[in-house]
């Protein structure tokens, strides 16, 4: 399909197969999007509102937990919050004593903030609680399936990551022409 081509409508002279292949992808796709909005619930039913903080603040303690030092546009962007949210929450954080800024030398105008030893002690005791919301919604997988869960959500990140950067073809190419 030529750059700048939109896929749906360049492919309604298509065959039935790849019709058939597009009409799946897209229910796949509408099925993640639900998954993506319903997924928080839980976290916040289950981790954050029993520990008194966020849903934001939540992301972002995970955020740190896993990356490391991160300036907020970098939170904002890997976790898909709006850069507000993610500064309201680094203000409520630094508040809590649970994060503390980094000196950026390299870089005066970025301001990363990592957990401080306060933040990682709240950390660990959100584990338990993020662990029994894990069970309640994954315990019915099988290794095989939480390998192959793990597997195929990397790669749908990667393709994320890709389609945001404008490297990929096809839709994202489109739009990016449009």
């Amino acid at each position: 399909m030529p750059q700048g081509t939109c896929p749906i409508t360049a492919s309604m002279d298509a065959p039935e197969s790849k019709l058939a292949a597009l009409a799946t992808k897209t229910m796949l796709l509408t099925q993640l999007l639900k998954l993506a909005s319903l997924i928080s619930r839980p976290m916040i039913e289950g981790v954050a509102l029993p520990n008194g903080i966020s849903a934001n603040m939540l992301r972002v303690i995970m955020c740190l937990a896993g990356e490391g030092p991160c300036a907020g546009q970098e939170i904002s962007v890997m976790m898909g919050l709006a850069p507000m949210g993610v500064s309201r929450a680094l203000t409520d954080l630094n508040a809590k004593g649970w994060v503390e800024y980094v000196d950026s030398r390299p870089d005066r105008r970025r301001k990363p903030v990592q957990l401080s030893a306060a933040g990682w002690q709240a950390y660990r005791e959100l584990i338990p609680h993020v662990a029994t919301v894990a069970e309640s919604l994954l315990g019915s997988l099988d290794a095989r399936d939480c390998k192959a869960l793990e597997r195929l959500s990397r790669n749908i990140i990667l393709n994320i990551e890709d389609w945001e950067s404008g490297r990929t073809k096809g839709m994202a190419g489109w739009l990016l022409k449009a």
